[in-house]
């Protein structure tokens, strides 16, 4: 009976690991978005501007969530890049700073693209500047 229950105890901590955008055993490619806004804003087609620098202490703008993504195959940060641009979207977001970016296995690859950004909307754009030597456009 003892060994019934440790089984069970070690395959939902297996399956609930599983579940993570950075977990080593995820079969399939996984995006985490955890919210810290209470407004929840229309999704758009527009462009997301995507940095790894810090988050400015200068702009009006709210921070809408953290995004987790998590590859399940070889590929380059890139992918990571589109995706966290695309939940940007999905979110109303204008943006993703705090990029980071590495590679980790998978239950597919050795080394599969995974990484993590803060989505922010930006409330008065005129308050704002976007640097080009710090980010990107997608």
């Amino acid at each position: 009976m003892a060994i019934l229950f440790r089984l069970s105890v070690c395959a939902t901590l297996f399956l609930l690991a599983g579940c993570s955008a950075h977990s080593p055993l995820i079969g399939m490619d996984v995006t985490d978005v955890e919210r810290k806004s209470e407004i929840i804003y229309d999704p758009h087609p527009g462009k997301i501007y995507l940095s790894t620098a810090m988050l400015p202490e200068a702009g009006n703008y709210e921070v809408i969530a953290k995004v987790d993504v998590g590859k399940a195959w070889y590929g380059s940060a890139q992918a990571v890049y589109q995706e966290m641009a695309e939940s940007a979207r999905q979110l109303g977001g204008d943006a993703v700073y705090e990029i980071h970016t590495w590679f980790q296995p998978t239950g597919w690859a050795w080394a599969a693209p995974h990484g993590a950004g803060i989505v922010i909307k930006v409330n008065d754009h005129r308050s704002f500047v976007f640097s080009d030597k710090d980010g990107q456009w997608l």
